[in-house]
């Protein structure tokens, strides 16, 4: 890390190049660091994860905007994604990134209209206000006493003929945003069509076949209690959750996976419902996170 720091120019102008992968940091995926609500602000929001194999925790905090969402992480991603870009060009790379609006409109195939712009500058007012604790760590940065997404944001406007248009996005990342950006083998590619999905539960239940599945042909068993728990920290009833699941599996899946709640007697735990993930190819053998 230091030789990057090292090397660190005071902000970097990326430029998106069409037809490379858009990436997420598995985190993100993983655990639910984002309000998979559209409607009324969710300011608090806090899980812990316990598996055989590890204990995780998320506690994300907001302020009057509320807390940053699945919408919201778009950004991110997007971002993530010019950071990456750069560095395997063997380009330096900063916390802070200029870029055009309309250049992440396009990446993610959104429209380009003044609603754009606005829920635009919302996304930037939640992430700048929200505050995580987590015991996922970027590099050797802790988040257990709380960092952020970002530490500011400003547009560029210049004027024409026609008033005053927008020239451009400066975003300086926290530092420990900046580290998992940069951190080694920690992204995964996403669908181009996840940036089309209306439903943050979807949304949500894509990254963790992503996650979990990824391009094994052996589907992943895990229990009802734990994916709702990463879902959205478990918010709502575990029945809702199964509803949601249901109607993904009755669409066909999700974006080259699917996902099905295995048969149970009325009235059993969610700890002992079990989710089956799997590629919609993926035959046979089942590997549990139970």
């Amino acid at each position: 890390m230091s030789d990057l720091k090292a090397h660190q120019p005071d902000f970097f102008l990326p430029v998106y190049t069409p037809g490379r992968s858009l990436r997420d940091d598995q985190d993100f995926m993983s655990l639910p660091f984002f309000a998979s609500e559209k409607g009324p602000a969710i300011f608090y929001m806090e899980a812990k994860i316990a598996t055989k194999h590890v204990t995780q925790f998320v506690r994300v905090k907001g302020n009057q905007d509320g807390i940053a969402t699945m919408w919201d992480k778009r950004l991110l991603v997007y971002i993530q994604t010019l950071i990456l870009q750069t560095m395997n060009d063997g380009q330096p790379v900063s916390r802070k990134v200029t870029f055009a609006p309309y250049d992440f409109f396009k990446a993610i195939g959104s429209a380009t209209g003044k609603n754009e712009y606005d829920r635009f500058k919302a996304s930037l007012k939640r992430l700048k206000g929200t505050t995580v604790e987590s015991d996922t760590q970027a590099q050797n940065m802790s988040a257990l006493t709380g960092v952020g997404f970002i530490d500011s944001y400003q547009f560029r406007e210049r004027n024409t003929a026609n008033g005053k248009r927008n020239a451009g996005v400066t975003i300086v990342l926290s530092e420990w945003l900046f580290l998992k950006f940069t951190e080694e083998g920690k992204a995964l590619a996403v669908h181009p069509d996840y940036f089309k999905l209306t439903s943050g539960i979807e949304m949500r239940i894509y990254e963790l076949c992503r996650k979990f599945v990824g391009h094994q042909a052996h589907p992943i068993r895990m229990n009802l209690e734990l994916f709702h728990l990463r879902v959205n920290g478990g918010r709502g009833r575990s029945l809702d959750m199964k509803y949601a699941i249901n109607r993904v599996h009755k669409k066909g899946g999700i974006l080259g996976y699917d996902i099905e709640v295995e048969p149970h007697k009325p009235r059993t735990p969610a700890s002992r419902v079990m989710v089956r993930m799997s590629k919609i190819t993926g035959p046979s053998r089942l590997l549990s996170f139970d």
